[in-house]
């Protein structure tokens, strides 16, 4: 007996018992229907790679775009930590300075109080002998 079966744009003779004729066309039909679906499996992974890919990359470049704006506010922010860093440079050494004024100030009028305190008691030994001479020696 002979049977045309389709089979991939083609049509195959075979020679069979008819018993042995619905398993042979049933497996036929099976392994096309399967290779069918794990081809639209393959596509449908394909394309939802495909999608995942595209994603990937979008969040890649704005990953990227964000990091550059970063990287350049961080530029910014680092010569302001330097122009700062220059500056308290300077301020320190106007502290040390005035330091060295205010201390040098301090000893004079450290000096200055002990002058006083002198020209005080000169002044109250003086009023003591003119007070003696004038109303005790008499």
């Amino acid at each position: 007996m002979h049977i045309k079966l389709p089979y991939r744009g083609s049509v195959a003779v075979i020679n069979a018992d008819p018993g042995k004729k619905v398993a042979f066309v049933s497996r036929i039909m099976w392994n096309e229907s399967r290779q069918r679906e794990v081809l639209l499996e393959g596509h449908s992974a394909l394309e939802r790679t495909s999608r995942s890919l595209q994603n990937s990359e979008r969040v890649a470049i704005q990953t990227e775009e964000i990091s550059t704006g970063i990287m350049r506010e961080l530029g910014v922010q680092g010569e302001t930590l330097r122009g700062a860093q220059s500056r308290l440079t300077e301020i320190d050494s106007s502290l040390s300075k005035s330091r060295q004024v205010l201390s040098y100030m301090h000893r004079n009028v450290f000096m200055n109080k002990m002058l006083l305190i002198f020209v005080i008691i000169c002044e109250i030994g003086i009023i003591a002998c003119i007070v003696y001479l004038k109303y005790l020696k008499k």
